[in-house]
Parts: C-alpha cells; structure tokens; sequence
C-alpha cells in the first residue's frame, strides 16, 4: 500500500497455483513434481488458481485496493499485438487503482513454458 501511496505503479508477479491446487486435488507432492506428469499439473494449475487469486483479493481488499489476475503466455511476448494488448491492459489496470497478479497460465503452457523462454 505504501508504493501505491507513493505514486508507484505496483504489479505483482506470482506463483503457487500449482502446488495449492495439488493439496486442493488430495494429490500427492511427488505426482506433480515430475516434468513429464504434464496433465496433472496443469489440472492441478486450473484448480490452484481460484485459491491463489481469493487469497490475493481478500488481502488486498483489506487495503481497499483491488487486485486483478493477469494469466499470460509465452505467445503474449513473441505476438507484436498480443504484447501490446498486455502492456495495455497492465497500463489500465494501474490507472485504474488496481495490482495486476500476474501468472503463467499453466493450465495452457504446460506450467513452465515461461521459465524455458527464449526472447
């Protein structure tokens, strides 16, 4: 809150979705840690991330901000146009008194298309 205050643009980038979605799912750790058990972590992703943002939006509603989920993909930085969509809607999104939580959309990268990127 002290960064907004100060007139900062704050965005937030986040992981968990994952690993909060196992213990939502009963699964166990060892299931969603190997690379090649894509579909279950990616099922595990789908049900993690309601979790992950409610907790976020709960936080910062306490402050009275609001947050808002930003999922993105390794297409939205090589795409000219999906990348301007993005930062345009990130720009919006702090104009308007909001933190953008950014993730990986793991449910549809296949949960580390981004860490293996090359831009």
């Amino acid at each position: 809150k002290d960064l907004k205050d100060s007139g900062r643009q704050v965005l937030l980038v986040s992981s968990g979705a994952v690993g909060l979605g196992r213990l939502r799912l009963g699964l166990a750790k060892d299931v969603v840690a190997d690379p090649a058990n894509v579909i279950d972590r990616q099922a595990c992703a789908a049900a993690g991330q309601g979790i992950l943002m409610s907790t976020y939006d709960m936080m910062f509603q306490r402050m009275g901000i609001s947050a808002a989920q930003v999922l993105i993909t390794q297409g939205d930085f090589l795409s000219r146009e999906r990348y301007s969509y993005l930062t345009d809607t990130l720009d919006r999104l702090t104009s308007l008194g909001a933190i953008p939580i950014i993730n990986e959309n793991d449910v549809v990268t296949g949960c580390h298309e981004l860490d293996t990127m090359r831009v």
